[in-house]
C-alpha cells in the first residue's frame, strides 16, 4: 500500500524538525542481528499523522522515524499511558492492546528516514456517560522495551481529545514497518 501525501510529508516534516524521543541504549538483547534500539542516540523521531473514524472513535497513526546514520529497531506494542499537561500527568486507565495481523514484531528502521507507524486510538467518551468522569487529554506517553517513555503530543485542528478516567476508552497496536495504514 502507498503512503498517502499527508503521511509522506509528516516524514519529511519529522526529519527535518521532529521530536526526538527515547534514551541512550546500547546493543539490544534478542533484536534481529544484535541492532541497536531506536532511541534518541540513534536518531529516533516521531511524529503524528492522524484521522477521524467511523463512530466518532479517533484513529491516531503514530509515524517513527530513524534519521539516524545506523539501523535500528523497534520492537513490539508500545505501552500507552493518556496523559494531559506540560508534566503529561496520567489521565484514566492506561491503554488496551490491540492485537491486529502483522502488528507487534521488530522492524528494522534503515538508515537516515526508514518509518515505522503504531495505530493509537480513542473511543468516544460519551457513550455511556454514566460514571465516565471525562477529562481532557493532550497526547500519549509511548514506551518500547528498552526505552525510556516519550510523549507525543496529539494535537490535531479542531479535534477534542477526552478520555474517560474511570474505564478504558484508548487502544495501542503494534508496530508497524513503513507508512502503511494511515490516512
Amino acid at each position: 500500500m502507498q503512503a498517502s501525501r499527508g503521511a509522506r510529508l509528516a516524514v519529511a516534516s519529522l526529519l527535518a524538525t521532529g521530536v526526538l524521543l527515547g534514551a541512550s541504549q546500547s546493543a539490544s538483547s534478542g533484536a534481529p542481528n544484535k541492532l541497536h534500539i531506536c532511541s534518541l542516540a540513534t536518531g529516533l523521531k516521531a511524529g503524528l499523522h492522524g484521522s477521524q473514524g467511523g463512530g466518532g472513535t479517533l484513529f491516531y497513526w503514530i509515524i517513527y522515524v530513524n534519521s539516524g546514520s545506523s539501523a535500528c529497531v523497534l520492537q513490539g506494542i508500545p505501552g500507552a499511558q493518556p496523559a494531559d499537561g506540560l508534566n503529561h500527568v496520567p489521565v484514566g486507565p492506561p491503554s488496551g492492546v490491540e492485537h491486529s495481523t502483522g502488528r507487534g514484531g521488530h522492524v528494522v528502521l534503515a538508515a537516515k528516514g526508514g518509518t515505522a507507524n503504531t495505530v493509537y486510538s480513542m473511543s468516544p467518551p460519551f457513550t455511556p456517560p454514566v460514571n465516565c468522569h471525562q477529562k481532557p487529554t493532550s497526547g500519549v506517553m509511548l514506551h518500547f522495551a528498552g526505552v525510556r517513555a516519550f510523549f507525543v503530543g496529539l494535537h490535531l485542528k479542531g479535534v477534542e481529545a477526552d478520555v474517560c478516567t474511570t474505564r478504558r476508552t484508548t487502544m495501542i497496536d503494534g508496530v508497524e514497518r513503513g507508512l502503511s495504514g494511515g490516512p
